[in-house]
């Protein structure tokens, strides 16, 4: 059976060693393995403070003192679990504010905000909690993002930004949101090389458009429809 080989993760030349603690992520050399270590130690190698845990699952719990207490230490406040599972599909390295998002609490939100944590700080799939709320259709949430000042440029992994979630879903208001923040609608764009732009354009025949289930097509075509005028305004303002 053939030697698996690893790439290093700064100069994806081969490596040869590996990271003691995580097991997961490889380096050529000791050099570039402590050139990565301050990142890599915030994203990939968690240290976890038991108190993030309670944090995130007083969130969920919508149990205020305990998220009032806890959120005013900052190390626990901008904290991550490495895998959390509210509801059957594990979240990895999860977040206070990623799980304010999910449980669609404004409430909370705001009483993190007030302790002004890392707004960009992003998930095991690379989603800050500005993309996840666009994704899920929470305009309140995503203006309050902004408002506290997340990137409304961010991408994620796959080069998507939020915005592009939030148009592909015919989200009017969301993307009102954007557009009210001063958002680059060329800011991120898919493998193909298809910016948000290109979207608005594409809805104005359905092509490309995202239904979640329970939602009513024609009223959802209604909106995407009204996408490239929307866009038109912005962009000759």
């Amino acid at each position: 059976m053939p030697a698996e080989h690893h790439l290093c993760a700064v100069c994806q030349q081969e490596a040869t060693q590996r990271c003691s603690r995580c097991q997961e992520t490889w380096y050529c050399s000791v050099e570039h393995q402590r050139q990565d270590w301050k990142e890599h130690k915030a994203n990939v190698c968690l240290v976890e403070d038991p108190r993030v845990l309670q944090l995130v699952e007083a969130i969920t719990n919508n149990n205020r003192a305990v998220v009032e207490e806890l959120a005013s230490v900052p190390t626990v406040l901008n904290g991550k679990v490495a895998s959390y599972n509210p509801s059957g599909r594990p979240l990895r390295k999860w977040a206070p504010l990623h799980e304010c998002v999910r449980a669609e609490n404004l409430d909370l939100l705001q009483l993190l905000l007030q302790k002004q944590p890392k707004l960009e700080v992003k998930d095991g799939d690379g989603e800050t909690p500005l993309f996840i709320a666009a994704s899920a259709r929470e305009p309140r949430i995503v203006r309050a993002l902004l408002t506290a000042g997340a990137n409304p440029n961010a991408c994620g992994n796959d080069g998507w930004s939020a915005l592009m979630m939030a148009t592909r879903n015919a989200d009017l208001e969301t993307v009102q949101a954007f557009f009210d923040s001063g958002v680059d609608v060329y800011a991120g764009h898919d493998m193909f090389g298809r910016s948000a732009v290109d979207f608005a354009q594409a809805l104005a025949t359905g092509q490309g458009l995202s239904v979640c289930e329970g939602e009513d097509f024609e009223e959802v075509l209604e909106r995407a429809r009204q996408m490239p005028a929307l866009y038109q305004a912005y962009l000759r303002a």
